[in-house]
């Protein structure tokens, strides 16, 4: 019995699963790397945990993606929000944050409450410094307001200071039109021994 080739959509869904592959396997592989076994089991002094800082640029007060300068620490991570502001009908977004790779390493990334929950992100590592960032909401109709975009958590490296940046950034709407507009705001970064 001869079978009829695959369909077009069967061919582009198992492209699609191994691209998702690949994808999973990449950050499993990143987060990997990032560990680096040193456990530290209380037997002695322990190095005193950085302290990171953020602050954010200042903007015209419009519609923006931002770092946020009120991110957190969790010992040695820093734990940024990327903020969107006063934003309309955003469907997908895609850019790059630029971080200092010789003070932090990105070790997660989430997303937050303003594409929703259900929002797929993909991030990829584009060396060392860079990391692509490209968000869609789940539903089909676009957010609108204010919210966490993206969490991203990183292991502080050394002590030093650097720039957070978000760039080659676009916005789309739910018609995959360009949002025009939109600031994209970064900040300075300080890592305290």
């Amino acid at each position: 019995m001869i079978s009829a080739p695959p369909s077009r959509h069967a061919r582009t869904s198992a492209a699609f699963a191994r691209a998702a592959f690949g994808i999973c396997f990449a950050l499993l592989a990143l987060l990997i790397v990032g560990c680096d076994g040193d456990d530290d089991d209380g037997g002695g002094p322990t190095d005193p945990q950085p302290f990171v800082t953020v602050t954010t640029d200042s903007g015209d007060g419009g519609a923006s993606f931002s770092v946020a300068d009120n991110s957190s620490t969790e010992g040695a991570n820093l734990v940024l929000d990327v903020l969107a502001t006063d934003l309309q009908n955003v469907r997908t977004v895609d850019f790059v944050l630029t971080y200092p790779g010789t003070l932090l390493r990105p070790t997660t990334a989430q997303g937050g409450d303003f594409l929703g929950i259900n929002a797929v992100v993909v991030t990829t590592a584009i060396d060392q410094n860079r990391l692509q960032v490209l968000m869609t909401r789940a539903a089909a109709t676009g957010a609108s307001g204010s919210g966490t975009l993206l969490t991203v958590r990183f292991e502080a490296l050394a002590p030093g200071t650097g720039r957070l940046e978000l760039t080659e950034g676009e916005a789309a709407n739910p018609a995959g039109l360009v949002i025009t507009g939109i600031e994209w705001l970064g900040g300075d970064v300080e890592v305290s021994p």
